[in-house]
C-alpha cells in the first residue's frame, strides 16, 4: 500500500493480511486509546486503594520534645531534675462503622472505570473504522491509477489514428479537436488519479499513525519487516 510496502500485498490473502496488520498496527499506536488506557490503569489504582481501606488500618506517627530552662524550687544534687520531656506515639486506626461510605465509594469507583473502559472500547472501534476506510480508498484509488493509465493509452492511440486520418483528408476537423481533446482529458484524469492515490496515502499513514514518508529509515525497515512477517506467518502480535 505504502511506497516501500506496495510489494507486500501481490495476493487477496496478502491484501486481507495486510488491513488485519493495519489494524492492530494502528490501535496499539493510536494515541487516543493509549490515554484512555492510562486513564483507566491510574482509575484501577484507585479502586484498589479503595478496595483495601476495608482491612488496611490507617498509621499515623507523632512526635513531641520539651525542655525547661528554669524551674523553681530547691535544688537536688542527689536527684537532679529532669529538664527535657519526650513524647513519641504510634496509632493505628481501623474504623469498622461508617455507614455505607466506603462501599457507595468503591461501586462509583467501579462505575468511573467501567466508563473509561466503555469509552475505550468505543474508541477503539473508531480508530479501527478510520483504518478500514483509508485502506478501501487507498486500494480503490490504486486501481484508479490503473483504470485511468489503460484510458489514457487508448485515448492517445485513438488521437494517432484520427490524425492520420485527418492528415488523409477522411476526417474533418472537429473529429480531430475533439480526439485531441479527449486525450487531453484522459491524460489529466491520469494525473489526477496519481495525486488521489497520494492523498489516500497519507490519509491512511495518519489512520496507523505512522509516515513512512517522515519515518527514519530504521524506523522504515522494521515497519515492512513487521508488515512481513505478518503476513507470511500470519502472526497476530504486532509491536507498536
Amino acid at each position: 500500500m505504502a511506497s516501500t510496502a506496495s510489494g507486500l500485498v501481490g495476493t487477496d490473502a496478502d491484501y486481507e493480511r495486510f488491513r488485519l496488520f493495519s489494524l492492530q498496527y494502528g490501535v496499539s499506536r493510536s494515541p487516543e486509546v493509549g490515554a484512555f488506557e492510562r486513564l483507566i490503569q491510574g482509575q484501577e489504582i484507585s479502586l484498589d486503594q479503595k478496595e483495601r481501606a476495608f482491612y488496611v488500618p490507617e498509621v499515623g506517627a507523632s512526635f513531641n520534645y520539651a525542655n525547661s530552662f528554669y524551674q523553681s524550687g530547691d535544688f537536688n544534687p542527689t536527684f537532679p531534675p529532669d529538664d527535657n520531656a519526650w513524647a513519641v506515639m504510634v496509632e493505628a486506626e481501623l474504623p469498622i462503622f461508617e455507614g455505607g461510605a466506603r462501599v457507595f465509594d468503591v461501586i462509583r469507583q467501579k462505575s468511573v472505570v467501567r466508563g473509561l473502559q466503555y469509552t475505550r472500547d468505543l474508541t477503539r472501534q473508531l480508530v479501527q473504522q478510520r483504518i478500514l476506510n483509508s485502506i478501501y480508498s487507498l486500494a480503490a484509488s490504486r486501481a484508479n491509477i490503473e483504470y485511468s493509465k489503460t484510458a489514457a493509452d487508448r485515448a492517445n492511440k485513438n488521437l494517432d489514428i484520427v490524425t492520420d486520418k485527418y492528415r488523409q483528408g477522411m476526417v474533418n476537423n472537429i473529429d480531430l479537436i475533439d480526439a485531441q481533446n479527449e486525450a487531453f482529458t484522459q491524460r489529466q484524469n491520469e494525473v489526477l488519479a496519481v495525486y488521489g492515490f497520494l492523498q489516500n496515502m497519507v490519509t491512511y499513514m495518519r489512520a496507523i499513525n505512522f509516515y513512512e514518508f517522515y519515518a527514519e529509515p530504521t524506523q522504515r525497515d522494521n515497519w515492512v519487516r513487521q508488515a512481513e512477517a505478518f503476513i507470511q506467518r500470519k502472526s497476530t502480535v504486532v509491536a507498536p
